[in-house]
C-alpha cells in the first residue's frame, strides 16, 4: 500500500507507457499485448485478476468470454478502467481478495513487485487458497535472474539517462528467480518459468 502515491502518478500515463509511447520504459513492456494475450488465452473458467490497473488484461479476458472478476487498490486506476473501458474493477489486492468462491485461475500482470520480499510467500499462499484444487496462478512481472543482472541493467539504463526507470528498479520489490523458486518449493507447489523479454517473466504456479 506504500505505492498508492505512485499509482496516482502512473494512472494517467500508464496505457501510453505500456503501449511503447514512453521511450524510457519501452524495453520493459516489449511484447506487452502479446504477453497479456497469452495470459488471457491460458486462463480459463472462473478467473480473478489482481492488480487490474487500467483494465487492459481485464478487457482481453472478457473479450475471450472468460468469467472474470478484477480487483485493484488504486482509486485512480479503477476510475480509468471504468471511464475508458467501461470495466467494473473492485477494490482489493494480494492480501484482500473480496470473494469466497474459489477461482480456476488467478492472474496478475506487472503488479507483484509491489509486494515486499518478506511478504511474497504469504501473498502466494493467500492466492493459492483462493484457487480450486487444480487451479493455477499466473504471475507476469519484472523479475531478475540475479543481483548482478539487475545492477547491470541499472548501469546500462543510467548511461541512457533513463533515471525514472533506474529509480524504479532500485525502489520497488522485484522478485529474484531463485527466491521465487525457494518460496514455491517451501510451499510444496509446482513452478514453471518462461522469460518474455529482458525484464518480464511469466511464472505459472500450481498445486
Amino acid at each position: 500500500m506504500e505505492f498508492m502515491e505512485i499509482f496516482k502518478k502512473w494512472a494517467p500515463e500508464y496505457d501510453a507507457t505500456v503501449n511503447g509511447e514512453n521511450e524510457e520504459y519501452r524495453d520493459v513492456f516489449i511484447n506487452y499485448s502479446e504477453m497479456l494475450n497469452e495470459l488471457a488465452s491460458t486462463a480459463e473458467g472462473r478467473v480473478l485478476e489482481i492488480g487490474a490497473g487500467t483494465g487492459n488484461l481485464t478487457l482481453m479476458l472478457k473479450d475471450k468470454g472468460r468469467e472474470v472478476s478484477a480487483i485493484d487498490p488504486s482509486d485512480d486506476m479503477r476510475a480509468i478502467a471504468h471511464e475508458t473501458k467501461n470495466l467494473d474493477v473492485q477494490y482489493g489486492h494480494f492480501f484482500d481478495i473480496p470473494f469466497d468462491q474459489p477461482f480456476d485461475y488467478i492472474v496478475t500482470s506487472f503488479a507483484f513487485h509491489h509486494v515486499k520480499p518478506e511478504e511474497k510467500s504469504d501473498a502466494i499462499k493467500t492466492m493459492m487458497h483462493s484457487l480450486t484444487d487444480d487451479g493455477k496462478l499466473l504471475i507476469l512481472d519484472t523479475m531478475f535472474e540475479s543481483e548482478k543482472y539487475k545492477q547491470d541493467l541499472i548501469k546500462y539504463y543510467n548511461n541512457q539517462e533513463f533515471y525514472n526507470l533506474t529509480e524504479d528498479l532500485q525502489t520497488e520489490y522485484y522478485t529474484y528467480i531463485e527466491n521465487l523458486k525457494d518460496i514455491v518449493n517451501d510451499l510444496g507447489l509446482n513452478l514453471d518459468m518462461v522469460q518474455k523479454n529482458k525484464f518480464a517473466w511469466l511464472a505459472t504456479i500450481s498445486k
